[in-house]
């Protein structure tokens, strides 16, 4: 999921004052441009596609231009991937361009995508609707410095994908950011009243809008007002911090690339880790967020005092709660959201490419691809027959879809070639010999009629979540080794709410609306309901996410067991919200108010309420068991264990053919990006350990320290 906080409106002030340092671009393209994922720099993009400019279009080519495999037998290995998210549906891909032969895809619910799960209206024919995206929903490319770079190659791997499927997308509406086509962004606090609420006082909603006045005056804050507001006052603390990390990181890199060290990724990290990295993660890896918050400035903190990080608890800066960070590592935020991760997030259209939407599983169950959003991703790694080169030759792999095995039945044996079994939840991993670290690992899942079905494989990929592997499957230290099923028992995941409502007319656009009237397209709130999006793609009526809440506030709307009287309760709390600020929004009452939602909500009724509408709990999927993984204080070297275990694997130090991808394992659970490089570290390690030794040396892949594990 894109869990998420937004930086752009800390860089463009930043910018504006001129405190970020520029970071060099490194010659060796193996290497990424700043920012990028702080934990272990290297660009995949550049081993899957590049830019042909004689066809001028972006192509696919053989993970690390490999060819074939060396080992020709190898390809005959029986493999099984549990999970059919953008993790494990990427692995099958890859595994099927480079001739692999019999691989076994096991899918726990009856659809493809894992949290990229995008709902489609029921019915936009006439006026068509951005889908409602359940999971993940905003989304980095890394792109800050491309175009400067001469580089043809993308920057980060979700960019590779977009490209190479060629799907829509636009801007996403951030706090603060949402301001120069759309009506922008509200803060409400204190039930109007403001960050000085005064009883008896006006009440009203904050207007957040950057303007081009000079820095340091009033007219350059982002919200109008004193240089004192202590909105400002905390913009400006936070923005002192995060430019504080990244210019020393930008030193390092620069300094790197200055010294001549930037033509191998290996040497780069090294040195990136030993020169900044490894001193920043001992300093930060042990402390809260919230720590962090009220940590002195001369210290290493952000400096706030206690009335600022209460406000910064609940309304951040104007930018939304922090509040469920406030209880994780200071580096989880560090990793994420001040290396690339927390601007420019982009919501996903569709992709231009055609594919088939219409298939069947190996056990016959009928599946109608979404083909829309961001789940469309996964679908197409599944469905797209792959063109592509490898050493410059071309060629042409057929979909795994249009290959599987099908009139299969529940509890029978599994076929050589390619088998789908959705509605399939894994429920024993075993090992006859736990001592054979080369042993056939066998599975065991049920159907959704509680059939039992039974796999052997030579090598297995998980990419379902932590907790639904330990608490779901039958899984022993044994096979996976002792360390890493502690860090799985242990890890945290949070909790989330997303409540979203399709949308009939758009009502945050500045040319829907009088410029009189101020229905904020973002809505940063201290009520339960939190914070408010509204999103559309480019001709499309939109989604408004009438709540995405994360730990505590997601708690607080669990006991509402139905999700119709859960979402016309976020509705009305929204609708006092606008009534409060009736001098900007125009709506005075509740009828004004209902009549505004006849105009703009899908399927609304002034007396029944709300008629379409898409609530999910992450807590409560049980193959998920949460939203994402935020790694608490103390527990970097258990992450930095999870993310290296398929480096361990291939090197024979786990105990059995294993790996591990999705972004439950990389530092940056929460989103998308760091399912994609887990993705690709597994078919590394996979590649090293069965068919191409030394495979990390040639490509120059960044290892870790490997340590014997118990």
């Amino acid at each position: 999921m894109a869990l998420g906080k937004s930086m752009d409106f800390v860089f463009n002030h930043l910018r504006k004052s001129k405190k970020l340092k520029v970071a060099l671009n490194p010659r060796n393209s193996k290497i990424p441009l700043f920012p990028n994922p702080p934990d272990r720099l290297f660009n995949y993009a550049n081993e899957i596609g590049d830019y042909d400019s004689i066809k001028g279009k972006y192509q696919e080519k053989t993970f690390g231009d490999i060819g074939q495999i060396p080992l020709v037998g190898n390809v005959d290995k029986r493999i099984a991937i549990v999970g059919a998210g953008m993790a494990g549906t990427i692995i099958v891909r890859e595994l099927v361009k480079l001739g692999f032969n019999n691989i076994t895809l096991i899918e726990g619910s009856n659809r493809i995508g894992g949290r990229l799960y995008s709902i489609p209206p029921t019915n936009n024919v006439a006026n068509p609707v951005t889908v409602s995206e359940m999971g993940a929903m905003r989304m980095p490319f890394f792109d800050e410095n491309l175009n400067d770079s001469g580089r043809t190659i993308r920057n980060c791997i979700l960019d590779h994908f977009i490209n190479l499927y060629n799907v829509t997308h636009g801007n996403f509406p951030n706090p603060g950011v949402a301001w120069e086509t759309t009506k922008g962004t509200g803060i409400f606090l204190n039930e109007g009243a403001g960050t000085y609420p005064q009883i008896g006082g006006k009440k009203s909603i904050i207007q957040w809008a950057f303007t081009e006045g000079q820095a340091g005056t009033p007219e350059a804050l982002p919200v109008p007002g004193e240089p004192d507001n202590i909105l400002n006052v905390l913009l400006e603390k936070w923005s002192n911090f995060a430019g504080l990390i990244i210019n020393q990181g930008v030193d390092s890199w620069n300094q790197i690339i200055n010294s001549g060290e930037d033509q191998n990724p290996k040497n780069f990290n090294s040195l990136w880790r030993a020169t900044f990295w490894d001193a920043l993660t001992k300093k930060y890896q042990g402390i809260s967020f919230y720590q962090l918050a009220v940590l002195p400035v001369e210290d290493g903190g952000i400096g706030m005092n206690e009335a600022e990080v209460n406000l910064f608890y609940v309304i951040g800066a104007g930018d939304g709660s922090w509040g469920a960070f406030f209880k994780v590592s200071a580096m989880y935020v560090i990793t994420t959201l001040l290396f690339g991760y927390g601007t420019d997030h982009q919501t996903i259209g569709k992709p231009v490419e055609k594919c088939e939407p219409n298939w069947k599983d190996s056990y016959g169950t009928n599946i109608q691809f979404v083909l829309r959003g961001l789940q469309a991703l996964p679908e197409m790694n599944l469905a797209l027959p792959a063109q592509y080169h490898s050493n410059a030759k071309p060629g042409v792999a057929a979909s795994f879809m249009s290959k599987i095995n099908v009139n299969q039945s529940p509890g029978g044996s599994v076929p050589s070639g390619f088998n789908l079994y959705l509605n399939s939840k894994v429920i024993k991993y075993n090992k006859k010999n736990v001592l054979d670290k080369e042993g056939a690992i066998e599975l065991t899942w049920e159907s959704s009629n509680s059939e039992k079905s039974v796999g052997t494989f030579d090598h297995v990929f998980i990419t379902s979540s932590p907790w639904s592997t330990v608490f779901n499957s039958d899984i022993s230290g044994e096979i996976v080794g002792y360390e890493m099923k502690r860090a799985m028992n242990v890890s945290h995941n949070i909790m989330s709410v997303k409540v979203m409502l399709p949308l009939k007319n758009n009502y945050f656009s500045t040319s829907q609306l009088p410029a009189a009237v101020y229905v904020p397209q973002m809505i940063a709130s201290d009520t339960y309901i939190l914070q408010v999006y509204a999103y559309a793609q480019p001709g499309e009526a939109g989604i408004l996410a009438l709540s995405y809440t994360w730990e505590d506030d997601s708690q607080k709307l669990l006991s509402e067991g139905d999700d119709k009287k859960l979402a016309d309760k976020l509705l009305e709390k929204f609708g006092s919200c606008l009534i409060i600020g009736a001098e900007q929004t125009g709506i005075a009452n509740v009828e004004q108010f209902k009549t505004w939602c006849e105009t703009y909500i899908d399927k609304y009724n002034p007396i029944t309420g709300l008629q379409e509408y898409n609530v999910i709990h992450w807590e409560k999927e049980p193959l998920y068991k949460g939203c994402s993984k935020l790694y608490s204080p103390g527990t970097y070297t258990d992450n930095e264990m999870m993310y290296s275990y398929n480096q361990a694997t291939a090197q024979k130090v786990n105990p059995s053919n294993i790996y591990f991808a999705g972004d439950f394992y990389s530092f940056e659970s929460g989103w998308t990006e760091g399912a994609l490089r887990t993705a690709y570290d597994s078919l590394i390690w996979f590649l090293e350990n069965n068919s191409i030794p030394q495979l990390s040396d040639q490509i120059q892949y960044p290892t870790f320290n490997i340590g014997p594990r118990a």
